[in-house]
């Protein structure tokens, strides 16, 4: 009698192939498609779309911005009545074009009266540069009328010698000189100042000053003995000045050691002495 192991071995390799096909699947794919079912299986997801956004706005060039703000003159040129032309005046005021506002001040001078004042009034008390409230105090001294002497008198308090400057010119056309002379006083002092900045400042606002009230100081300017530019303008101010009283001074410094300042003191004889 055979063994039990003989009597099996016949059929044991069936055996095996049996068991090794009910390992595998079914229907096992090729290469290709398999390859092809992994790459799908890392693949990403699709983006999604970017948002559109509104193009931002462009600013508008500075050309584009003077003629948005001239319309407003051209919309006083068209207005009809006074108190149309007026209230485009207002709006134009009350914009924030600076040289815009500047060429207001004409119109207003050609209107008059109450409400040209009170507007001229709101440029120099308002929070503009003080070139512009200057350029509202000279308006108003140019106008003369007494509804603007409280906006005059405090504005020849500020302390924007600029501003103050111009408040007291327009005080002194209108019969208050009291604030001019005590201005011309201040920047006399200023003259003696260590600060060059400081007499130049006050040089330049002396030669903008009615000259009968202005030219003593500036004879002294003419000697400041640290600065050639501030004697040059002092000698170009008198000059604009025609008064008679700086002739010595100017004579003087004809012999001044820069040739700047004997070339000023020239033109300012020679515009004296032109009838």
């Amino acid at each position: 009698m055979k063994s039990g192991f003989l009597r099996w071995w016949p059929v044991l390799p069936a055996v095996a192939i049996a068991v090794a096909a009910a390992g595998r699947d079914p229907a096992p794919e090729s290469r290709p498609a398999t390859n092809a079912r992994r790459a799908s299986a890392v693949q990403p997801a699709p983006a999604l779309p970017e948002p559109v956004l509104p193009a931002p706005e462009r600013a508008p060039s500075r050309i584009a911005r003077r003629r948005e703000a001239s319309r407003g003159l051209q919309a006083v040129d068209a207005a009809l009545g006074r108190d149309e032309k007026i209230a485009r005046l207002k709006d134009v005021l009350r914009g924030k074009d600076l040289p815009l506002k500047s060429r207001v001040f004409p119109y207003l001078r050609a209107i008059g009266g109450p409400e040209a004042v009170a507007l001229a009034v709101e440029v120099l008390q308002g929070e503009g540069p003080p070139w512009l409230r200057a350029r509202a105090a000279d308006l108003l001294g140019e106008l003369g009328l007494p509804a603007a002497f409280p906006a005059l008198l405090d504005a020849a308090r500020s302390e924007d010698l600029v501003v103050r400057a111009s408040a007291a010119a327009a005080l002194d056309r209108l019969g208050q000189p009291a604030p001019l002379w005590e201005l011309i006083g201040t920047l006399s002092e200023r003259l003696d100042d260590p600060d060059v900045a400081k007499r130049a400042e006050a040089v330049d606002i002396l030669g903008g000053l009615p000259a009968r009230a202005a030219w003593p100081a500036l004879a002294k300017a003419l000697g400041d003995p640290a600065d050639r530019r501030l004697r040059e303008a002092a000698a170009d101010a008198l000059g604009r000045s025609r008064r008679a009283e700086a002739v010595p001074f100017l004579e003087k410094a004809l012999q001044d050691p820069e040739p700047g300042v004997r070339r000023a003191a020239e033109r300012a004889l020679g515009t004296i002495r032109t009838p």
